[in-house]
């Protein structure tokens, strides 16, 4: 986590090629929010946010747990950027070797993320892509950027999915496993991405279901109340409950998403 990002020169001595994962995720609910609140109360609450993440020793404090319960020295994963651009917030964060970690790892952070959002009433929806991609200044362009912006508003849920061809690559690493083996026993990758039948919306407006790997927040606000701002809540899935209910009325427009967000969070509290 502590190393610099790092930019790997192609054919082409001007272009810097990386590789990592793309992360997109869209404020859900944003577009028409000035109707309810004003520009100083939205930019306030989003700049709120936005400062966590330019605190270095929260954000190393959250890396070190999750290396320490992987039972790993290094993730793999440089200094994640997060650039925020109207409602959707891109995160970069470049890979080594094992993905497998890395992909765990830069999980975790999301879940930080998306917990993060939330308790501001934002709900989140996005994807995850991992690949190749360039990037000038606030300009991404790559297939692991193509890749993510076209999964990113499929999912009919607040959550966040790998894409279908990042789940597969996460498939043939893992081989099926459902523990990550290291010295002091084991880490479930299902505590960071859950296998799930996801609620996506597909060409004629109907939802259908896809087998991806999703991001398993709820399990995240259930083990570290203490990041997430509070005590241990013996019963998370009241107060997540909670939480959906104070985002705004739930129109008949958004009553399926509401209800398919409910439905994962129950999945993985085993309610």
């Amino acid at each position: 986590m502590a190393s610099k990002m790092k930019s790997k020169k192609t054919g082409n001595s001007s272009e810097y090629e990386k590789e990592g994962a793309i992360v997109f995720l869209d404020i859900l609910g944003f577009k028409g929010i000035w109707a309810k609140e004003s520009p100083d109360e939205i930019f306030k609450r989003i700049k709120k946010i936005k400062d966590n993440y330019y605190m270095t020793e929260r954000l190393f404090k959250m890396a070190e747990k999750i290396d320490e319960e992987q039972g790993v020295q290094d993730d793999g994963m440089h200094n994640p950027e997060i650039t925020f651009i109207s409602d959707t917030i891109i995160i970069e964060a470049e890979g080594d070797d094992d993905f497998v970690t890395f992909i765990l790892s830069l999980s975790g952070l999301i879940q930080d993320t998306f917990y993060e959002f939330l308790k501001q009433k934002l709900p989140l929806r996005g994807a995850i892509s991992f690949g190749k991609y360039s990037r000038r200044e606030n300009i991404f362009i790559g297939p692991a950027v193509d890749d993510v912006a076209e999964w990113y508003e499929k999912a009919n849920w607040m959550g966040v999915i790998l894409t279908p061809k990042t789940t597969i690559l996460l498939k043939s690493k893992i081989h099926d496993k459902e523990i990550i083996e290291h010295e002091g026993g084991g880490f479930p990758i299902k505590n960071r991405l859950l296998k799930y039948p996801v609620p996506c919306k597909n060409l004629v407006d109907k939802e259908c279901k896809r087998e991806l790997y999703a991001l398993n927040w709820p399990w995240y606000v259930k083990t570290y109340p203490e990041i997430c701002g509070g005590n241990k809540n013996p019963n998370t899935y009241g107060m997540i409950l909670e939480m959906l209910s104070e985002i705004g009325n739930i129109s008949p427009s958004v009553f399926d998403k509401y209800e398919n967000t409910i439905r994962f969070v129950e999945k993985c509290l085993e309610i």
